[in-house]
């Protein structure tokens, strides 16, 4: 019993011989069943299990050790109700997606400010337009919420495009990378909100940000205004948010992440003014550079593990994070 590595994580062949060359230099058999839905036979003697989603651990037994979850949120692990009675080590994978989210969030960011949603509009309609009124980041003053690898990696590569300053909000105080021309702490907000252009949100979905944006925080910011939501969507509420767009309250709005997933057809989100979405491709756990950071991180927790070091995006199971 034991022995045995269990992953499902999707598109993931041709990093496998990576991960079974870490492997067999311990004696581990590798096991790779990328359907979730088929993986069901390898669990009850798997010691660790690379994936995501709450079916994952349906099946696994008191031989599980390890759950190395393939998303930086590890939120869909505590709600398992297949989640392990005994004692388990939990790892995220927190910095494999800054790039792809912080990529995504500057374009969603940008086709919000550029009024691209109506000029694609134009083009469709064959209408050659180009008397709208636009905004630029450079000179705006940016607050992001949320300063761990998905802020911190939107902060930097924002830096680039001249902003009056960047903010960062956080729990501790700190400055990461000294990405940010200020820190405040995270029940602070209020304060710097009237002074905000664009708030980028990149919080991890626990207790504490639930709600964080709501009708009071959303008055306190400027009318031109706007905000992004690339970490979780329950950050927001969605319902005040429609109505701030929708009375003029901000500007505009990004949206990468919702508060109820996946949207159902008849959601007013769909309707709402001056609002860009991405279904939560942002930081796809398919994108190439994704799937490469995934399997450097692993291979290096492997190492970790066979040799009794602490392993890396160790979970407080306390905090959520």
């Amino acid at each position: 019993m034991g022995k045995k590595i269990v992953i499902t994580k999707e598109n993931f062949w041709n990093y496998l011989p990576k991960v079974r060359e870490v492997a067999d230099k311990y004696g581990y058999e590798v096991v790779y069943e990328p359907e979730p839905l088929k993986v069901a036979p390898h669990l009850p003697d798997a010691e660790i299990v690379m994936g995501l989603g709450r079916k994952i651990l349906d099946g696994t037994t008191e031989e599980l050790k390890w759950v190395a979850a393939q998303s930086a949120g590890v939120d869909w692990y505590f709600r398992s109700p297949y989640r392990p009675k005994h004692e388990v080590l939990l790892t995220n994978m927190a910095g494999a997606f800054g790039s792809g989210v912080a990529e995504n969030t500057i374009m969603i960011l940008l086709e919000v400010l550029r009024r691209q949603p109506e000029y694609q509009q134009f083009v469709k309609d064959r209408i050659f337009r180009y008397d709208l009124y636009t905004r630029s980041i450079e000179d705006s003053r940016i607050t992001i919420a949320g300063t761990g690898d998905l802020g911190t990696s939107v902060a930097k590569r924002l830096r680039a495009f001249c902003p009056e300053s960047i903010t960062g909000v956080n729990v501790r105080g700190t400055n990461p990378e000294n990405a940010y021309d200020k820190i405040i702490k995270q029940e602070s907000i209020d304060e710097v909100l009237p002074e905000t252009d664009i708030l980028i949100l990149c919080l991890p979905g626990v207790a504490a940000t639930k709600g964080y944006i709501d009708a009071r925080r959303l008055a306190l910011m400027p009318e031109n205004a706007v905000i992004v939501n690339s970490g979780r969507g329950n950050a927001i509420v969605q319902a005040d948010l429609i109505d701030a767009l929708t009375n003029g309250v901000i500007s505009g709005a990004a949206l990468d992440v919702f508060e109820n997933e996946p949207l159902k057809p008849d959601d007013p989100i769909y309707d709402c003014p001056n609002l860009v979405m991405t279904p939560h491709s942002g930081g796809s756990i398919l994108a190439d550079v994704t799937i490469k950071n995934t399997c450097r991180m692993f291979c290096e927790n492997l190492e970790n593990y066979f040799n009794g070091r602490p392993l890396n995006n160790l979970v407080d199971q306390q905090k959520g994070y």
